[in-house]
């Protein structure tokens, strides 16, 4: 499944509850951050594990979470698979 802005792809995770999600930090209409903050207070959600991508390094750094997953933009499809293959796992 795939949504468009944040707060799209939220209300979609809590009625889906994936086993993971891929999350853009500059997205249209809210911080990813923000997002992700929102994920892990949600009792269903928090768990979810969740991969951050960015075009910002600097960002992310400051921003970084340790149990979340970053991945640098721009994504070629081999950090995706490794991504997918670490939460198979």
């Amino acid at each position: 499944h795939q949504a468009y802005t944040g707060n799209q792809g939220f209300e979609m995770a809590k009625n889906i509850k994936p086993d993971a999600i891929l999350l853009d930090i500059n997205l249209p209409d809210v911080s990813g951050w923000e997002i992700l903050k929102q994920i892990r207070e949600d009792k269903d959600l928090r768990l979810i594990n969740v991969h951050v991508m960015s075009a910002y390094d600097r960002e992310v750094t400051a921003n970084y979470q340790e149990n979340e997953e970053y991945l640098p933009k721009p994504v070629t499809l081999e950090m995706l698979d490794k991504a997918f293959a670490n939460i198979s796992t």
